[in-house]
């Protein structure tokens, strides 16, 4: 009977601080997000702030979403393409090495958009690992 009930205190407490360190895990996971989103704002944003036709930025971890004023001209486009792979180089090139970007269309969505918000404003979105394009949409 001691023995049962040992076990089940050594049990419950090894329960306890499993519990306390998948906390610290969050905490640390939560943390680094922070860390690397402002790591990669900071590598991007004097790149964004050159350009003219970009309106807005915003970071939501390693996805970038770039707001910006268009006229619908293929030129227009080829300069977007051309804008997200520099800044798919300069984040690799700052250690990032899988980032998702997206071109916005800011006449039509604030800041605040996300492509869950239902709002069909994207003009293109890239995903680049390793500073090669992966997907292209």
């Amino acid at each position: 009977m001691k023995k049962t009930l040992v076990t089940i205190c050594l049990l419950v407490g090894m329960l306890m601080v499993q519990g306390c360190v998948d906390k610290e895990t969050d905490e640390e996971n939560a943390n680094k997000r922070l860390a690397q989103e402002a790591g990669l704002e900071k590598a991007l944003a004097s790149y964004f702030n050159s350009i003219p036709t970009i309106q807005w930025t915003a970071f939501d971890n390693n996805k970038v979403y770039v707001g910006f004023r268009v006229n619908y001209n293929s030129s227009s486009l080829g300069s977007i393409k051309t804008i997200m792979r520099d800044a798919a180089l300069l984040a690799g090139g700052a250690g990032y090495l899988g980032i998702e970007l997206w071109a916005v269309d800011a006449t039509r969505t604030s800041k605040n958009w996300t492509p869950e918000n239902g709002i069909e404003a994207w003009l293109l979105t890239q995903v680049f690992q390793s500073g090669r394009i992966i997907q292209t949409q």
